[in-house]
Formats: structure tokens, C-alpha cells, sequence
């Protein structure tokens, strides 16, 4: 059934592996033998005849070399054992090597297992394990031909397994529709309430990340009285009120009312939870809210802009108990903000919003012990924040974190990085870095460029290895003696680039990226790329490039969209200002949620500065960007893969890395950003 000689081989593979991983690590004292680490629990499914291992208990947490380890038990253990345990344990093998990101050496395995004299299952799971692996390689087509059919799965573990798998290739292929209908009937063959509760929220983002149009004809097309029809009702009317949770509860408690069946009147509930907590305690109302802003400072625009948000949104507040709002202008000394926040609590604040900028804000924490519920916004460098309070801001190495994380999920693993010959490039280039590698992914070069300068051609050809291709030729040509007809090579090794630049210096560089030969490399970039207004004539220098910014200015059907518009026409301003205004209407949002929060809540929001709002376990705001690529000149919409089933994929440990806040640093986008300095 299976080759002993290639099993041998396998391990010797692992165990090089496992070589790789243990070499940076402290070693272990003779005197104490290390304690053993329990065998990871990964996607395979179990069947009648054959001991699963003892699960693990939900809060470990494994590494790769766990998974690695999982992977050398099980095959030690295949090696002399009788068939079909033999190809159970290989199966699982396998199954582990794709949780620890071992992709070729999977499919060594796989392509060695002989199930053809097996039981259906046997080969059911085989088959999820080649869809699996064809979907890590970005071979969506291969996957949907593997996943065809799943209905004739009579397991319930096996075909939940598929249907999840199935969502994800859909999501992949841009067709959220198909993948909401088969996670909402995948819930019919889920028997534990964690699992469920995980595919309603993997329902609940893919309908998130459709717009209202596109809610609004499915639902018109869908029959009444079905689970599908719920869930549509359910996010039209989030799309509605989302930004109001006073009106928000009211509606969709009276719409659970009366529909009471299903899994989106349950999810429903948590929800309403989940964005309005005030609505759901018995706390003392919050009466004062002091917002602290450097008005009259440099700042003093921007700060404008924050505040207009803030107040702009509280004018939509629909509940008649909304606190009052007292401004206090710190002015253009940062280290006075502490002053101002103690007088702003001797004054009856129940709640501190501001100051905004990073030195202001540090002035707050390290010489305050605060006594209220505080939000600042700006960008602490502290490892934890004092009880009760909490930080959001618009630093860029958040996003480029996050443009990390995204990368590495769409199926990228080696990167090169271009980056302005600047401090704030640096720290940039250095964010995605880090939080690549951290995932698993490789940064084979890091070039940077003049922004002063109209060519960049140097850096281009140096990050793609041109230069490199040149070199060779004029030595062959010297060797021969002959003068060679040539055209240059561009590396191979790169799957994607990583760009850091504001919009003028892209429209210079894509251009040059697409004349040397690698049009076909994906570029990504953060929302400094786009300058937050349509501009199809300039930006057609940008197509294809992959960009993360605010719903606030990339999404037109939402009340975010209408209200922005609304403003705008009497405030003027220009695009950076814009994120600000969105800044304050996101610390509004947050203000009355803030001061409700209880030990191990989970608070997420509807945002407009962010598809979600989420609040961490160290008390950071965490941003879940909308995502677009340019396309003929203006940002395309793209689906996101957050929680549609490409995260399952991807190592404990690593989802923490994901998940947790995007980091602590701080920048500027231009001068109306300059605060985060």
C-alpha cells in the first residue's frame, strides 16, 4: 500500500525540518529531560476501527515543529503498522505537514498512499487533503473539481469538512452568493456549539463583505421562510443602523421577535451584544464625555476634523440619554494633555476621549493613573495600558502588517520590498517584514528609492535582479568575444512585492515594474497609494495593485458613504482629513461602548474607519481594513478572506500573530497626519 523506502525518506525529510526549526532555540539541560508536547489536533477526520489520538485541549497552543513533531509520531508509528491503520496514520501525516505550511512534503505523502483497496472514506479524505493542498497553492479550479462531490459524503465530519473548504474555493473565485449557501446548509451537518458558532461568524463576515446592492438583489431572489432569506434580512438591517446601536437593538430585537427560528436570530442576539453593551447592563450611564484636542495648535486641522466627526456623530445618536460633550483645547504643548485630563475629571467627565497624537497621549499614561474609562487616539509605544484604558490610531505599520497578513493568505511566500529612503519608510518596510516572516514567509530583497527623484528605475532593477542578468550577459559576451543579442531576465523566485509609497511616486514605479518584465507579480501596498478620491486618468498607472484602506472612502452604499457626503459639501476637506473626520465618528461609536466593557467581553463594531471594530485582549482598537485593487484607474472592491475559511489554514500561533494588534508604532500620511509623528 505504501513504499517503506519513501516513508523512510519522508522522515529523514522531517526530521531535517525539525532540525531547522530547533536550531535557534535555547537547548535543553542534560539534568532535566524536557516535558513532552502533546500531539496536535489537526483536519482529519476519524473513522470506525481506528483510535484517534486524545484531543488537546482548546487552549494550547502549537507551533509548527508541534505540528512537524505530529507528523514524525505518526509516520514512525506507520511504518510497522498493518493496513488500514497504516494509512490513517498517513493521512493524519499529511493532514499536520499542511497545518505547519509543509506543502510539498504533504504531497509526497499523499502521492505514496494507495487507498483504491481501502473504504470509501479512506479515499473521501485523501481527497479533501488534494483539495486542501490545491487551495494552498492558489489553485482554486483544481479544488472545485476535488470538492464536486461532497453530497455524496454520508459522514457528517467529512462533509462539513468539504462544504467549509467548498466556501473557501468560492470566496477565492469572487463568489460570495455560492459560498454564503453552502456555509449556511454546511451548519445542518455541525454537531458542537463552538463549531457552529464559528461558521455563523464566517457567514456573518462573507455578508459583510457584500455590498448593499448586492444584499438586496440576493434577497430578492431568495424564498421566504428560508435560512438564507434570515440571514440576508439580518445584515440589511445591520447595513442600516449599524452605525447606531440605540436604533440597532430596537430593530432587530423586534425583527428576532419575530423570527424566532434559526441561526441568524441567535446570531442576531449576540450581536446586538456585542455592538451596544450600554443597551445590556446595569452599569451607571455615562453623562460627560471630555474630548481633549489640540485645537489650537499646528494640528489644529486635523484635530477639527476629528472633532466634526465626533460631534457628527452624535448627532445620528438616537438615544435620548447620549452624554454631553465638553471640548478642551490642550494646545501646542503635548505634554500638558496630563493636565488638562485631570481637569477634565475634576470638571464631571465619565469618560475621557483624546488626547490625539502619540506624545500627547504618552503624557496621559505616564503620569496619569486614570480613574475613568479612557480612549486615546494615538499610537502609545507601551508593552500594556492602564486598566480602562484603551488606544485607536492610523499608524501605517498597522496596515502593513495587515497587508503582511493578507499577502501571506492569499498564497504568497517570497517578497521583495520597495521603500522610500525614508524614516517612514523604514519603519514600514520593516513592519511588513517582520509580520511576513513572523507568518511563515520569506523577504528575499529590501530596495529603496529617492522620493525626490522622477526615476526609480535603479531601484526597480535592483529589487527584480536585472542588474544581475546584465552583469551575466557582458561577461559571457567578454568571455566569447562576441557581441550577444540580449534581453534582460527578471528573478523568478518572487511571488509578490510589497510597495510603500504615496500616490505620485506609485504612478513613477508600477509603470517600471511593468516594463521590466513582472506585470504578472502581484504588488501590495497600504492606503497611502491612493489618494481617497477616484481618479481613473492618474491612477491607471496603479492597475492591479492590492491596497487596504477605510470603508469610509472605498465602499458608496453605505450610510458611512451618505453621510460623508452629506458633510463634505459644507466642510471642504481634503481626503487625508477625511480619515480624521472618519477617525471621530469611529471614537463615538467606540465611546459608548467603551465604559460597559466587562472582563473577557468581546466588542465588535461596525466602523466606518474599518469593516469591524474589535477590542483586544490588551485593550488595542483593532482595525479589519476594507480591501481594492486598481482597477481601469479606480479601486475595485475585494472580497475579504478574514474568517472565510482561509485562516483555518494557518497555525495557532500564527493566528495570533494575525489577530492580535497590528502593532504599536506611528507615522504620517502627509501634513494632515503629521500628528502621528
Amino acid at each position: 500500500m505504501f513504499n517503506i523506502s519513501r516513508l523512510f525518506s519522508l522522515q529523514i525529510t522531517i526530521a531535517f525540518l525539525l532540525a531547522g526549526l530547533t536550531a535557534c532555540q535555547s537547548p535543553v539541560s542534560r539534568e532535566t529531560e524536557p516535558s513532552p508536547q502533546p500531539v496536535p489536533e489537526v483536519t482529519v477526520i476519524p473513522f470506525e476501527d481506528v483510535q484517534a489520538p486524545e484531543p488537546v485541549q482548546p487552549e494550547t497552543t502549537h507551533s509548527k515543529s508541534d505540528f512537524i513533531n505530529a507528523a514524525q509520531l505518526w509516520l514512525d508509528q506507520a511504518r510497522f503498522a498493518p493496513v488500514p491503520e497504516q494509512q490513517d496514520l498517513l493521512l493524519r501525516s499529511a493532514a499536520a505537514l499542511i497545518s505547519a505550511g509543509q506543502v510539498s512534503t504533504s504531497k509526497q505523502i499523499l502521492n505514496g498512499i494507495d487507498v483504491s483497496g481501502l473504504s470509501v472514506p479512506f479515499k473521501q479524505r485523501k481527497r479533501l487533503l488534494r483539495a486542501q493542498l490545491a487551495l494552498d497553492e492558489g489553485n482554486s479550479a483544481l479544488a472545485l473539481r476535488y470538492l464536486s462531490t461532497y453530497k455524496r459524503m454520508q459522514d457528517p465530519q467529512l462533509r462539513a469538512h468539504a462544504m467549509s473548504l467548498l466556501g473557501q474555493a468560492y470566496v477565492v473565485t469572487n463568489e460570495p452568493a455560492k459560498a454564503l449557501r453552502i456555509l449556511i446548509e454546511r451548519e445542518d451537518y455541525l454537531d458542537n456549539i463552538p463549531d457552529i458558532e464559528k461558521n455563523r461568524e464566517r457567514i456573518w463576515v462573507l455578508l459583510g463583505s457584500m455590498n448593499s446592492i448586492e444584499l438586496q438583489i440576493e434577497r430578492q431572489s431568495t424564498n421566504e421562510d428560508t435560512p438564507l432569506a434570515d440571514w440576508l434580512d439580518l445584515a440589511l438591517l445591520y447595513s442600516d443602523f449599524g452605525l447606531d446601536p440605540h436604533r440597532l437593538q430596537q430593530t432587530v430585537n423586534a425583527w428576532a421577535q419575530i423570527n424566532t427560528l434559526g441561526g441568524a436570530q441567535s446570531f442576531a442576539i449576540d450581536l446586538i451584544k456585542k455592538a451596544s453593551p450600554s443597551l445590556n447592563t446595569e452599569s451607571t450611564p455615562v453623562q460627560k464625555i471630555a474630548l481633549l484636542l489640540p485645537l489650537a495648535s499646528k494640528f489644529g486641522a486635523a484635530a477639527q476634523s476629528v472633532h466634526d466627526g465626533f460631534m457628527a456623530m452624535r448627532a445620528l445618536d438616537g438615544d435620548p440619554y447620549k452624554p454631553a460633550v465638553a471640548v478642551y483645547d490642550i494646545g501646542d504643548v503635548p505634554e500638558l494633555a496630563a493636565s488638562y485630563y485631570q481637569l477634565a475629571i475634576e470638571e464631571g467627565a465619565d469618560l475621557i476621549v483624546g488626547p490625539l497624537g502619540r506624545q500627547a497621549a504618552s503624557a496621559i499614561v505616564n503620569t496619569q493613573s486614570p480613574s475613568v474609562p479612557t480612549l486615546l487616539l494615538g499610537g502609545v509605544r507601551s508593552e500594556s495600558l492602564p486598566p480602562g484604558t484603551y488606544q485607536i490610531d492610523l499608524a501605517p505599520e498597522h496596515e502593513a502588517r495587515q497587508v503582511a497578513a493578507r499577502a501571506y493568505l492569499d498564497g504568497h511566500r517570497i517578497a521583495g520590498v520597495l521603500r522610500p529612503n525614508s524614516d517612514w519608510g523604514k519603519r514600514v518596510a520593516e513592519s511588513f517584514t517582520q509580520q511576513f516572516q513572523e507568518l511563515g514567509g520569506v523577504v528575499a530583497d529590501t530596495q529603496s528609492y529617492e522620493e525626490s527623484s522622477n526615476d526609480h528605475s535603479f531601484a526597480v532593477q535592483e529589487i527584480l535582479n536585472i542588474s544581475g542578468s546584465i552583469g551575466r550577459k557582458s561577461a559571457l559576451s567578454a568571455l566569447l568575444g562576441t557581441k550577444l543579442e540580449f534581453q534582460p531576465r527578471r528573478r523568478q523566485d518572487l511571488d509578490m512585492l510589497f510597495l510603500a509609497a504615496q500616490p505620485v511616486t506609485a504612478r513613477l514605479i508600477k509603470p517600471q515594474i511593468n516594463f521590466f518584465q513582472a506585470h504578472d507579480i502581484p504588488v501590495y501596498a497600504t492606503s497611502h497609494i491612493y489618494t481617497g478620491e477616484p481618479d481613473p486618468v492618474n491612477d491607471t498607472d496603479l492597475n492591479k495593485i492590492i491596497f487596504p484602506d477605510m470603508p469610509w472612502l472605498l465602499r458608496n452604499d453605505t450610510r458611512a458613504k451618505m453621510l460623508r457626503a452629506a458633510v463634505q459639501s459644507e466642510r471642504g476637506d481634503e481626503a487625508d482629513l477625511e480619515r480624521l473626520f472618519a477617525l471621530g465618528i469611529d471614537a463615538y461609536l467606540l465611546s459608548r461602548v467603551i465604559p460597559y466593557m466587562e472582563p473577557d467581553m468581546t466588542v465588535e463594531l461596525k466602523g466606518v474607519t474599518a469593516e469591524r471594530l474589535s477590542i483586544s485582549k490588551d485593550q488595542q482598537i483593532v482595525r479589519q481594513l476594507t480591501w481594492a485593487r486598481f482597477e481601469n484607474g479606480e479601486p475595485s472592491i475585494l472580497q475579504s478572506t478574514e474568517g472565510t475559511g482561509f485562516y483555518e489554514n494557518i497555525q495557532p500561533d500564527q493566528m495570533e500573530k494575525i489577530e492580535s494588534p497590528l502593532g504599536a508604532g506611528s507615522s504620517s500620511r502627509t501634513t494632515g497626519l503629521s500628528i502621528y509623528e
